[in-house]
């Protein structure tokens, strides 16, 4: 009976052993499967943190077309307003043409306006810049005027 308790004291010290070394694999194996977890992690992050810092240049050479256009936009606005109103002392121009009012129709009406002239357009058409007539209608129309009296009477 001695000898079966020894026996079975020495199978439970190994039964205890085995579980102390069952328990420290099992540690390790966390312990491993935490560091390549953290080491995918960290291979993640630095992928990620180099995609912002990509972006963040495509950012910052964007911002600097952005500025460069704006520069040029203003400095071409500059210009337009220089031709267009070269005097900077000259008073801003209306935008809106119903605060105009033209300063000959202000106090007349149509009633009281001096009536349009008429003029025959056939006989009043302005000799053409090639030198010669295009047809002989408004040569022959025109009778004996000349060629100047007709463009000093169209204008």
């Amino acid at each position: 009976m001695e000898t079966l308790r020894k026996e079975l004291q020495d199978k439970s010290s190994k039964l205890q052993e085995m579980m102390i070394q069952l328990e420290q694999q099992k540690t390790e194996v966390t312990r491993q499967q935490k560091e390549a977890l953290l080491e995918v992690t960290e291979k993640q992050l630095e992928e990620k943190e180099r995609l912002l810092s990509e972006r963040n240049t495509q950012l910052m050479e964007r911002d600097k077309q952005v500025e460069e256009k704006d520069r040029l936009l203003e400095e071409r606005n500059k210009q337009l307003q220089e031709r267009t109103d070269p005097d900077p002392a000259a008073p801003a121009r209306r935008r809106n043409s119903k605060d105009w009012i033209p300063p000959d129709l202000s106090g007349e009406t149509p009633d009281s306006a001096a009536p349009l002239k008429r003029r025959n357009s056939k006989e009043d058409l302005p000799p053409t810049m090639s030198g010669g007539s295009s047809s002989s209608a408004p040569a022959a129309e025109g009778g004996s005027k000349g060629i100047s009296q007709r463009f000093k009477d169209w204008f």
